[in-house]
């Protein structure tokens, strides 16, 4: 007797044998006895009991190198797999040591920003002072005009007032005395 099992994708097991009708009986009945837990509800799908029917090797051998190709290709792909497995795992180690020299300028780039930082009072500073040396000169060259007629300025509105001072001044000897 010949044969071979295949899984079937609502859990079963599909059974093909090839042999007599008592041959297969017996390999059922032999099956319960063995392994009851895995053969609880054996039933025979479409029986087909032919003596006559003789699988030639060819099939037998093409069947077998189909199953081969198959378990080669499940290696293949279990293969593809752990390299992935691997590269995944390894993938935060090459992160790091790909971006660690890029974290390493940061913190340079950083540290140049807090000399820069750290300079920057005393570049205002300097500005401001340069600033403020300057202002007198520009404070007197812009009041300079105005501060040259200022006294024509006051002569002009004083003597207004000097010329009535003689009259106002007579004007208030005459009021006490009366």
């Amino acid at each position: 007797m010949e044969g071979g099992a295949i899984n079937t994708s609502d859990g079963r097991i599909k059974v093909l044998l090839e042999g007599s009708k008592k041959e297969i009986l017996e390999f059922i009945e032999r099956l319960k006895e063995e392994f009851p837990e895995l053969s609880k509800n054996p039933t025979l799908s479409e029986p087909n009991f032919n003596e006559e029917i003789i699988v030639p090797d060819s099939m037998r051998i093409s069947q077998s190198l189909q199953l081969n190709q198959f378990s080669e290709a499940v290696k293949v792909i279990a293969k593809m797999n752990s390299d992935m497995n691997e590269k995944f795992d390894n993938l935060p180690k090459q992160l790091g040591e790909e971006l660690k020299p890029e974290f390493n300028n940061l913190g340079n780039e950083i540290k140049g920003l807090r000399k820069d930082f750290d300079d920057l009072p005393k570049k205002i500073g300097v500005e401001l002072r340069q600033d403020i040396e300057k202002m007198p000169k520009q404070l007197a060259a812009e009041l300079k005009p105005e501060f040259q007629n200022l006294p024509k300025q006051l002569a002009a509105e004083l003597r207004k007032d000097f010329d009535k001072l003689p009259r106002e001044i007579a004007k208030a000897i005459k009021e006490t005395q009366n």
